[in-house]
């Protein structure tokens, strides 16, 4: 499946789709993929813009919250490549959707 996305991603890329890439960051499963995502970015353009998402815990999973340094350590990798990083790293808590009751 990984091959499919990456090939989609050029396929677009080509066919003038703007392209914005984002990828959830889980500290000690993918540390060295970000700056490998961020390789294979760069290497179809280095302006699209890359956005690293820090793991949200899920009671139950074997994964934790990547701290702030730990995200910032990752983008730092990602901008060896890429022109636009950005990166997200927000608490269960923080994250509020507003719900309606339908009848």
């Amino acid at each position: 499946p990984l091959k499919l996305v990456l090939a989609n991603i050029v396929k677009m890329y080509r066919n003038g789709v703007k392209l914005d890439i984002s990828t959830v960051y889980i500290p000690g499963l993918n540390d060295e993929d970000i700056a490998k995502i961020a390789e294979f970015i760069a290497s179809i353009d280095p302006k699209i813009h890359f956005h690293i998402i820090g793991y949200v815990e899920v009671p139950g999973a074997p994964w934790r919250k990547p701290t702030n340094h730990e995200v910032i350590n990752v983008v730092e990798k990602a901008r060896k490549y890429l022109v636009k990083v950005t990166w997200s790293n927000v608490t269960a808590e923080q994250i509020k959707y507003n719900s309606i009751r339908l009848l």
